[in-house]
């Protein structure tokens, strides 16, 4: 990259003289660099085998008036996708499919080896596209076809096939989880999610979809969980791909309803209450009133009251200010002056 004269250390060899001079450039070979002594080529160094190998048998020490020659770079070629060290390479003599894939380090564990995308130029004029595959690579000279300058390999990932089942509900972990249909049972899958909640229902919902020629097919059907759990086979069902199982609550299942009382109540504060309970109730548990209550004056507030009441406020205003611009826009239109004009639209 830098060309010229350098002095270096009297210990110094061939790999620590190029990297002095900051390496080959874009248009210097790295296959063939070439070490001149007394006017003579004394040695060929490939610096894909330091890189690539860590072969440093070529890297030979220096000598006075020892002249680096870089030539121009060669044939270069690109692997894209699913290779550990996607990257251009250049080649140097015949080099093969299989050859450019071991210099990018090989596949990924997630390639696949059913599908390669080459694309060529050829003449100069155009660029074709053609699909091969991996598969017995190493015994087929057709799949390991000679590489020429200018392609571009193209390794593609594996086909995502998601083999699994959803569970939502009362459970301790709900989410995906993977299945072998056929094989996996509702109990398995209940274990895996870390087992019902003690305030599940004991009943499930699984919902299935099956692929029809005349579209897709849902179906439904209620299974008993106490049968399943203890493996009762009309219950502990096997499960396919993408079924879907709901374990509801039991019915109108919160663990707690809270209201505050305030204010002059003998015992004010947070109190629990069960359904159909009411406000005299709730006053006999904080004691009753105090000698200071004034019952006129008590304030009861319900939050989704007040956020109704909020969003009828806000939708009154909204109504208002549409009339008041409807009412100045034809008030406008009909003025006779501009005067007249300026003062209804102040």
């Amino acid at each position: 990259a830098r060309p010229g004269s350098y002095t270096v250390s009297a210990l110094s060899a061939l790999v620590s003289a190029l990297f002095e001079a900051g390496g080959p450039s874009k248009t210097g070979t790295m296959r063939d660099i070439q070490l001149i002594r007394n006017g003579k080529t004394i040695v060929h160094f490939d610096m894909y085998d330091f890189l690539l190998k860590g072969d440093k048998t070529k890297d030979v020490r220096l000598m006075p008036e020892d002249v680096i020659f870089i030539p121009p770079v060669g044939p270069l070629v690109g692997i894209a996708g699913y290779v550990k060290k996607p990257a251009i390479y250049e080649l140097k003599g015949e080099t093969r499919l299989l050859d450019l894939i071991n210099m990018a380090d090989g596949l990924k564990s997630v390639a696949f080896k059913g599908r390669v995308q080459v694309q060529r130029i050829e003449d100069h004029q155009f660029r074709t596209i053609f699909e091969g595959d991996l598969i017995d690579i190493e015994k087929n000279p057709e799949k390991n076809f000679i590489l020429r300058d200018g392609d571009l390999i193209k390794i593609f990932p594996v086909v995502e096939i998601k083999n699994i089942v959803i569970i939502s509900g009362a459970v301790a972990n709900p989410g995906e989880y993977g299945v072998t249909p056929g094989v996996t049972r509702v109990k398995d899958i209940i274990s895996l999610a870390g087992g019902l909640l003690y305030y599940a229902s004991n009943q499930a919902e699984i919902t299935r979809v099956k692929v029809t020629q005349a579209g897709p097919q849902t179906e439904r059907f209620v299974i008993n969980l106490s049968k399943a759990m203890k493996g009762d086979p009309q219950h502990n069902v096997p499960l396919e791909i993408n079924d879907y199982i709901f374990i509801p609550t039991i019915p109108e299942w919160h663990l707690y309803r809270t209201v505050t009382i305030q204010g002059e109540v003998k015992f004010p504060g947070t109190y629990t209450i069960k359904k159909g309970e009411r406000l005299s109730s709730l006053i006999e548990r904080a004691g009753g009133f105090t000698d200071k209550a004034y019952l006129r004056g008590a304030v009861f507030i319900r939050p989704s009251v007040r956020e109704l009441q909020q969003k009828q406020i806000d939708e009154m205003i909204d109504r208002l200010e549409r009339e008041l611009l409807s009412v100045s826009s034809a008030s406008t239109a009909t003025a006779i002056t501009p005067e007249e004009a300026k003062r209804y639209t102040r």
